[in-house]
């Protein structure tokens, strides 16, 4: 299992909470962490997600069919 750990380069991790939150932490000793899934944050998470095709490939498919869908204009 811990070969599958990435290390990362921050010294510190963030949680914000409320005050009541930070009560409850320091009461049960334990932090909730969220899915990665659930960030508003684009630079919240340390790893490069695996979205099943490279930047070219985007770039190719999205110009391909945003050119699929541009009206004709009959000059």
């Amino acid at each position: 299992m811990a070969d599958r750990l990435t290390t990362h380069s921050r010294p510190h991790f963030f949680k914000y909470v409320t005050y009541e939150g930070a009560l409850r932490i320091l009461k049960d000793i334990a932090i909730k962490w969220s899915s990665p899934l659930t960030f508003n944050d684009p630079f919240g998470i340390l790893v490069k997600p695996n979205i099943g095709f490279s930047e070219d490939e985007f770039k190719k498919y999205s110009e391909k069919t945003s050119d699929e869908k541009k009206p004709q204009t009959d000059l």
